[in-house]
């Protein structure tokens, strides 16, 4: 279950985000890495939940250790997408709180 207290998330209101995006090349170069290894697929993408939800870095000392720099540079790769899908949700939010201050938008 999510932990909407602990997301840590916001926005310059602080209304916590409560969705984030991969993108499809991000997916593509992951299943690549993986080979089909649906176990490695799985630590990744806990990781990457923890991660956008909680903040949480992974450190992958479940995973084998051959498997660690694989899953190291995947997550490296996706955390720097999702740190820009957040800038711009941030611009976003911005934009939208000025455009209702200028009462654009209301009907």
């Amino acid at each position: 279950m999510v932990d909407m207290e602990k997301i840590w998330r916001t926005s310059p209101k602080g209304k916590k985000k409560d969705s984030f995006v991969l993108f499809y090349n991000t997916i593509y170069a992951v299943l690549t890495a993986f080979q089909g290894d649906t176990c490695k697929l799985g630590i990744w993408f806990k990781a990457v939940l923890e991660y956008e939800m909680y903040g949480v870095i992974p450190d992958f000392q479940d995973a084998e250790p051959e498997d660690v720099p694989i899953l190291n540079a995947m997550f490296a790769i996706t955390q720097s997408q999702l740190e820009i899908n957040h800038e711009k949700w941030l611009k976003t939010c911005k934009k939208n709180a000025e455009n209702a201050k200028q009462g654009k938008g209301n009907p």
